[in-house]
């Protein structure tokens, strides 16, 4: 019994140990560490939006709008981010964008502070954050074999899948703590400060090489083409709208069933 036994212990030290193995180097450590920072703030700045605009006892449909402010953006950007991480230099197009996600926050902050924050404008802000992540976070993707070796990029892109549900499960526990303690603006202040230690993290890791590849045109349609060609890519597609579809609705109008229906608050 001893064997069996000592076998399955092995296998699963084993396992821990090829999991964990991206961590060994250190660049993609630190953005690792780093992201999960700037996810944690840009999750805690979601719930503040959606609350700053029930604070102002705004209708339902405009609550709902943050949530379509957010997805909206990845949308938008998708393509876009995923020829751009076939075209530039992809440390500085992730460098470039989560400064402007910092900038943005901080102008979010200081309009919320000083009381302008009206619902288009905090809409619109929102949006053009939601860009900011939506680019960083695919050319990041596409990133990732750039700081660990070949056999160790499945662990690596787990590690970042993981990371993500972490700081999407403790960043709206965050934001709430901070909504009663301090204020919206706090919030975004603080999300602010987040995305600038990606900033940092990202400003000391090594350069990129920079993709040779065809024009945007081109690449645009490769992209719609490598689609179109394949069904397991098109079924995914599909059961991912399935899902995030309603998911959405809920996430959208979660804020007004919690104050309307049980009389909660952040």
């Amino acid at each position: 019994m001893a064997l069996p036994q000592t076998s399955w212990m092995s296998r699963c030290v084993a396992s821990v140990r090829i999991a964990v193995a991206p961590l060994r180097h250190a660049s993609f450590r630190s953005l690792v560490a780093a992201t999960e920072v700037a996810n944690t703030g840009a999750f805690a700045c979601a719930v503040a939006v959606a609350w700053l605009l029930v604070e102002q006892q705004q209708a339902p449909s405009v609550v709902a709008l943050a949530q379509t402010a957010n997805a909206a953006s990845f949308v938008l950007m998708s393509l876009l981010a995923g020829v751009l991480a076939d075209l530039t230099d992809r440390r500085l197009v992730q460098l470039l964008a989560q400064t402007w996600n910092a900038g943005t926050l901080l102008v979010l902050a200081g309009i919320t502070a000083l009381g302008l924050g009206s619902p288009a404008v905090v809409l619109v802000l929102t949006f053009l954050i939601g860009t900011g992540v939506a680019v960083r976070a695919i050319v990041w993707h596409a990133s990732i074999r750039n700081y660990v070796p070949a056999q160790d990029v499945p662990a690596a892109v787990t590690l970042c899948g993981s990371a993500f549900n972490v700081s999407r499960a403790i960043g709206p526990v965050i934001g709430g703590a901070m909504l009663v303690t301090f204020s919206a603006a706090g919030v975004f202040l603080y999300g602010a400060l987040s995305a600038l230690v990606l900033v940092i993290a990202l400003y000391r890791s090594p350069p990129l090489p920079v993709p040779s590849a065809s024009g945007m045109p081109a690449l645009l349609r490769s992209g719609i083409d490598y689609i179109k060609s394949s069904p397991a890519m098109c079924v995914l597609l599909v059961r991912s709208v399935a899902v995030c579809f309603p998911a959405s609705a809920i996430l959208a109008l979660l804020p007004i069933v919690v104050t309307d229906q049980l009389g909660g608050e952040a």
